[in-house]
């Protein structure tokens, strides 16, 4: 009996032998893909194609501080890509944020960024959504500190890293991210914005100089020039028709914001037509726009294709693309890896990618490498580095591989 077990489990130490031997050969396969891959990538500065992430130096007033900005980079094409920023809401996940957005700006040539508003650098609301713009007492703080400056810092960095000639950026922002937005477009009013988005704000600041700040922008906080200039500014309020509950546990329902409506929808509403108001009453211009999406309530994915409708109307529904799906379902209830993709319906070179950073086992959003293009998914081999999982795009499914996860080690890039 105990010569049995021990027969057994040489048995065992043989087959993991096995498998690892097998992983290893793959690996040299993989890696001699990667290298003609890197051959045929054409070289680009600054981000490397694909999705990944990088830490920007925020520096002010002698003080700096890391934030991480997420992002996607479309291939190198002819035609310089637009750039785009996503603000997160109030679950500070912009990975999950740019894994939504990433088939959209690929589909539109967009160069996707989202920063990382923590909550370590950006504590609370106050600091976070309402602009860091005053302290609790009331007094102000210098627009150098604002959280609203760090997009225009960070937009001179990207283009000066990409050596990229765009002058303008646009901006979309969803639940605390549109508040972001719409505070954004209401207090910067020289940044260099070409279209915003605010989706599903729990509440807003008022374009009413009775009302306190931050729900109105009594006291001075925001002069008349300064609003006529906000009001003549391109912002898009994006409001689901769905995003009706009065409870949700993130819903502020202190009584100021309560006075706005009872919901997120209504709130909206109200604020729309009060901007509209307050231009008529100036004399102004109303540039503004209001949107509503059917059978849609709190999701920013689901906002997001009204949006991209918003911000590029000629590509948004390109007919000459198609969505490749590539994945399974997984107990996140998202699609594997990746969900989601916009890309040409003709374009699957054999191409390599590599993925890491946030896989099934943390949720399902397989994030490819940078340097990957977005369209080289049908029929390519994929690695994903953080959980140990190897596996090969097959269209229209995913055939994965699955291993212990302590047969190999994780990728050292991840």
């Amino acid at each position: 009996m105990l010569d049995g077990i021990k027969s057994v489990g040489r048995l065992g130490a043989c087959l993991r032998l096995i498998v690892l031997c097998c992983v290893m050969a793959l690996a040299g396969t993989h890696l001699s893909a990667q290298d003609r891959f890197r051959d045929w990538e054409p070289l680009a500065p600054g981000l490397r194609p694909g999705t990944n992430e990088f830490v920007f130096l925020d520096r002010y007033n002698g003080k700096s501080r890391e934030i991480r900005v997420w992002y996607y980079r479309p291939p190198p094409s002819a035609e310089e890509p637009r750039i785009l920023f996503v603000i997160h809401g109030v679950n500070r996940n912009p990975d999950k944020y740019r894994d939504d957005w990433r088939g959209i700006a690929a589909a539109n040539n967009v160069l996707l960024l989202v920063p990382d508003f923590s909550e370590e650098m950006f504590p609370g609301g106050r600091a976070f959504s309402t602009g860091n713009m005053f302290l609790r007492d009331g007094r102000p703080i210098g627009r150098a500190e604002w959280s609203f400056s760090v997009l225009e810092r960070l937009f001179d960095h990207v283009t000066s890293m990409n050596e990229s000639s765009i002058e303008t950026y646009d901006l979309y922002g969803h639940s605390a991210g549109g508040q972001f937005v719409h505070r954004f477009v209401m207090f910067m009013t020289d940044a260099r914005f070409e279209k915003a988005v605010a989706a599903n704000a729990g509440w807003y600041t008022v374009p009413d100089q009775k009302i306190a700040f931050p729900y109105g922008v009594s006291a001075g906080r925001l002069p008349m020039e300064d609003l006529g200039k906000a009001l003549g500014r391109r912002l898009t309020v994006l409001l689901g028709e769905n995003d009706t509950n009065p409870n949700d546990s993130d819903l502020n329902n202190r009584a100021e914001a309560r006075a706005q409506g009872r919901h997120r929808l209504e709130r909206g509403l109200n604020f729309f037509e009060a901007a509209k108001r307050r231009a008529a009453s100036m004399g102004v211009e109303l540039r503004w726009s209001l949107k509503t999406v059917p059978g849609v309530g709190h999701s920013n994915r689901g906002m997001s294709r009204t949006a991209a409708a918003v911000l590029y109307p000629s590509e948004a529904h390109a007919t000459d693309r198609t969505v490749v799906r590539h994945g399974h379902p997984n107990n996140s209830g998202t699609s594997g890896l990746p969900y989601g993709r916009l890309a040409p319906a003709n374009l699957h070179p054999p191409t390599p990618c590599l993925l890491s950073r946030t896989n099934i086992g943390a949720g399902g959003r397989g994030l490819p490498r940078a340097g990957c293009p977005d369209h080289a998914w049908a029929g390519s081999p994929c690695y994903i580095s953080r959980r140990g999982l190897w596996g090969w795009l097959q269209p229209p499914q995913l055939v994965p591989f699955l291993f212990d996860r302590g047969l190999f080690p994780m990728d050292a890039r991840s």
